[in-house]
């Protein structure tokens, strides 16, 4: 699959009228869990939106339209009504043989007759894998991302744990005394790491979500060039600068990717100097299929010896189940003596912990 971040997941708006809540919020945590991104008023809407609007917005965006119908709803005129008409005429829209418009009732109550046309088994005792199977082929025919894997329950809980160790251990632990910022008006993050790391691929979705979230990315850099791939950024090195990129991810937050340092051992030592002397966090990156060797370890023993807080970042988690997962990261925390920060650019898992751990780390700088 080609590169996909958290936005690629499958949006999937739930449309439903109040009286059914109960079971909807219980759906929109399956969604959730699952790999989804459901769209549910209470969740998604933020104070001070117009949420007549907004519904509208997020019924054309999104990839599938579930409309949640019981006895007591389908028989009431309401907004649930309004949605329906609405996410019909987007339906219209959509090539023949899509499944973009999903009925599901939570009890044997009949269809709406603008509704009829379509298949609805109805969900028994809240037993909902034909409505998941149907999503995943959507997902399939959109090229969204769905894991193949429903991760354990405690899964999550172990990533978060992962993500506030390694912040305790760098800025508790190691740094206890006030660090400044080395550049006064802007927080510097820099990459380090073999090739084939996930560099490129990482910084790409920092990049595309800080767009999405309103980056004024022209504005910081010195051309409008601008392409997603290996040829992304615009900000080369040059004789005096030992990066192969900058580029802002966030609004003053920039990121570096140094170049390998087997490649070149003056071009390292640069790297050394400007990490010393202008990064106020670095990431120091590896993956599973690229063990770590005797050069990784001698960098990152260079790396500690800078004045400044640094984390093991473990790139294409994708590619491990659960249990090699865990086993991994075990092993990465043992060889190196720092907590890894687990993600996946390819699938986006992650990647909302991180740029979390990003901002948390600019507010320990004064």
């Amino acid at each position: 699959m080609h590169l996909s971040e958290s936005n690629n997941k499958l949006k999937v708006f739930l449309c439903h009228s109040s009286h059914d809540k109960p079971l909807v919020r219980e759906l929109y945590r399956k969604l959730v869990a699952e790999g989804m991104k459901p769209w549910l008023d209470e969740e998604s809407l933020h104070p001070g939106q117009e949420w007549d609007s907004e519904i509208r917005i997020a019924i054309r965006k999104s990839d599938v339209v579930v409309v949640c119908i019981s006895g007591h709803s389908v028989s009431k005129a309401g907004y649930l009504q309004k949605e329906i008409k609405l996410a019909l005429d987007v339906a219209d829209e959509q090539p023949e043989g899509e499944i973009f418009l999903i009925p599901i009732r939570f009890d044997d109550c009949p269809l709406p007759k603008r509704l009829s046309h379509l298949h609805s088994p109805p969900i028994v005792d809240r037993d909902n894998e034909k409505l998941l199977t149907a999503l995943k082929v959507r997902a399939t025919s959109l090229g969204r991302y769905v894991p193949s894997e429903t991760p354990p329950p405690d899964v999550g809980q172990l990533m978060e744990s992962y993500f506030s160790q390694a912040f305790s251990q760098v800025f508790w632990e190691q740094f206890l005394d006030s660090i400044t910022l080395k550049s006064k008006h802007s927080f510097s993050i820099g990459m380090v790491g073999e090739m084939a790391t996930g560099k490129t691929s990482l910084c790409s979705i920092l990049v595309r979500q800080g767009l999405e979230q309103g980056l004024d990315f022209f504005s910081q850099t010195s051309t409008k060039r601008f392409d997603f791939g290996f040829n992304l950024f615009s900000k080369k090195s040059n004789e005096t600068e030992p990066y192969v990129y900058k580029f802002p991810i966030n609004n003053n937050t920039y990121i570096t990717d140094h170049q390998s340092y087997s490649v070149d051992l003056g071009i390292w030592r640069k790297s050394l100097a400007y990490l010393n002397s202008s990064t106020d966090l670095i990431l120091f990156l590896t993956c599973p299929d690229k063990p770590l060797v005797n050069s990784d370890f001698n960098a990152l023993e260079e790396l500690k010896m800078q004045n400044t807080p640094i984390v093991v970042l473990v790139t294409k988690l994708d590619i491990l189940s659960h249990t090699q997962m865990r086993e991994y990261l075990k092993s990465i925390q043992k060889s190196t003596g720092l907590i890894p920060l687990p993600v996946s650019a390819a699938t986006g898992q992650n990647i909302d912990l991180l740029r979390r751990f990003f901002r948390k780390s600019r507010q320990m700088y004064v």
